[in-house]
This record gives C-alpha cells, structure tokens and sequence, in this order.
C-alpha cells in the first residue's frame, strides 16, 4: 500500500527501504535528523537572501526571513523589540550604565563575592 506522502516515481521497494531505515534510526536519531535538516534549510534560505540582497546588513536580512518564514506581524514584532532594546545601547555603542552603579540597587544587603568584584573593578580603573 503505497505511503499518502510517496512521490510518484518511488518505487514501492524503495519506499520501504527508506521505512525501515528511518525505524531503525530509533525516535532520538528521527529528531537529530528532522534538527540537522531543519538547520540546513534555515542556513540555505537565510543564503538565498543574502545573494537576493546583497547591500543588506545582517538585521535587515534577519528581518527579511522572518517576514518570509513567519509573517509580517511576527516581523513587525521582532523590530520593534529591536529598537526598543537597542535604544538602550549595544555592545559597540551608548548609552552605557555607570560602572560604579553597577553593584547598587540590587541587594539590600550585597553579598561578599560582589563586594569583593566590585572592589577589583574599582581597582583595575584606579
């Protein structure tokens, strides 16, 4: 009985073939695969727009695949989330938090191996 998913030109043999290779891959060898596969295809589409937009940075191209794989809502969401944490500042650029803040605020009684760090930053930018 041939598979709803079989393609025409598979013969049914081979199909049974590929069955019993796949059963013997046991459920955590099936989902390895489905992962591996699933990257791959991620990483060939993710290329596909970057050939197709070649003057685009990685966040616009970011924003073009999930706009294709996920929607313009999901895309719309995802960059404003961006701005709005960027608007905070980067690795590379401000706004930055004073380092001497850094430790305050957060304990009420700060615990030794903070005192401790806090004093080595102090240290090192004496």
């Amino acid at each position: 009985m041939p598979h709803a998913d079989q393609i025409s030109d598979t013969s049914p043999e081979a199909a049974a073939a590929h069955d019993a290779a796949v059963r013997r891959l046991g459920t955590a060898g099936r989902l390895r695969a489905v992962v591996r596969f699933s990257a791959a295809m991620i990483s060939r589409s993710r290329a596909a727009l970057r050939s197709r937009h070649p003057d685009s940075d990685e966040r616009e191209l970011l924003l073009l695949w999930i706009r294709q794989t996920y929607g313009t809502e999901l895309a719309r969401a995802v960059e404003d989330a961006w701005e709005e944490a960027t608007s905070y500042g980067t690795m590379t650029e401000g706004p930055r938090l004073d380092r001497n803040e850094l430790f305050e605020d957060v304990y009420k009684d700060m615990p030794a191996h903070l005192i401790k760090q806090r004093d080595q930053l102090r240290e090192l930018e004496s």
